[in-house]
């Protein structure tokens, strides 16, 4: 059985926002994106996020508030006694994968099979079929919790096309909700997928941190830090996605969010395999709304916002590509 969710609570500004992807482009209401979300809900039957993800006991965690500040020192990584990470494959680009996660963790039964959380944000969201399709036969389940609007920082006040936006105050409390989900689902692997609204401007403690900058840099890498303690508590593997290249004006800024994820990846080695996501649908580093499928065609994967993916064509044209990286991951092929 297979679980999918969709939770639009905290967007911010909701009216203001209803036109505008998460890069800052405007589309209309009636477009090709919003009859993609209603398939997409009523295909995949689409549940709202868990109940109860406001803050709890157990979710709250000493010192959060110092991740808030723009200039704290970085948090010291765990010691890697581990052996070294594998090496990504040379062939095709293929990601890296792992073999010392989530089969090492427990061996699965018809009765527990292994459990995939995923969590992300709308790209996430138009991308998760293609996860399904990529688990179809395994018998894992999949629980998808992917929110439009939702970034680490998108708690925060941004500037967005010019204007500023409140932050999303349901969206503050993540470190909490994902505490709820790895306690409540208990995954044996988590997929993560975001970056779309951690490329703006933010306002923190009444100053602005530009995505690039020192600054930034260091508040940035903290929220990631505790989204990786919190998301591999009870010992789950995670595959964490580089975010892919957009058709937008703010395009500029998704390699900023990469390196942070690559240099992710490698503080915490044993925890995280990088999944290069932007490598598999944009070549060269060039934004390319089709991509090969196994008949020698073409399919055009990307919607017509420059943003999102396609969820008709997403499901099918890269479940093979997914179903590479998350079967070995998961020691399933």
């Amino acid at each position: 059985m297979v679980l999918a969710g969709v939770d639009r609570r905290g967007v911010e500004d909701a009216d203001a926002l209803a036109t505008m992807t998460p890069m800052g482009r405007k589309v209309r209401p009636g477009s090709q994106r919003f009859a993609r979300f209603a398939w997409f809900a009523a295909v995949l039957g689409l549940l709202p996020a868990l109940a109860g993800c406001g803050a709890s006991e157990q979710a709250t965690r000493a010192g959060r508030a110092e991740a808030l500040a723009p200039n704290p020192p970085s948090p010291a990584p765990p010691s890697a006694d581990a052996a070294d990470p594998p090496e990504p494959s040379a062939a095709s680009g293929a990601p890296p994968t792992t073999t010392t996660g989530p089969a090492a963790r427990r061996l699965p039964t018809p009765d527990a099979p292994l459990r995939v959380l995923m969590v992300g944000d709308s790209v996430g969201m138009t991308f998760s079929g293609a996860v399904v399709e990529g688990l179809a036969g395994t018998g894992a389940r999949l629980e998808a919790q992917n929110w439009m609007g939702f970034g680490l920082t998108s708690g925060s006040p941004g500037l967005i096309e010019g204007e500023r936006h409140e932050g999303a105050p349901n969206f503050a409390n993540w470190p909490e909700r994902f505490a709820a989900f790895v306690e409540g689902y208990d995954p044996d692997a988590v997929v993560v997928l975001i970056g779309a609204w951690d490329v703006f401007d933010r306002e923190v403690l009444g100053r602005w941190l530009v995505p690039g900058t020192p600054e930034w840099r260091t508040w940035y890498d903290r929220l990631l830090d505790d989204a990786v303690e919190i998301l591999t508590g009870r010992g789950a593997h995670l595959y964490w996605l580089t975010f892919p290249c957009t058709d937008t004006y703010r395009d500029d800024r998704v390699p900023v969010v990469n390196d942070a994820y690559r240099a992710l990846t490698a503080r915490w080695p044993d925890r995280i395999t990088l999944v290069d996501l932007h490598a598999e649908v944009c070549p060269g580093g060039r934004y390319e709304p089709s991509y090969p499928v196994p008949d020698g065609t073409t399919a055009l994967v990307r919607d017509d916002d420059g943003v999102h993916f396609d969820m008709y064509v997403t499901t099918t044209a890269l479940a093979p590509w997914v179903r590479g990286w998350i079967l070995a991951g998961l020691g399933l092929g």
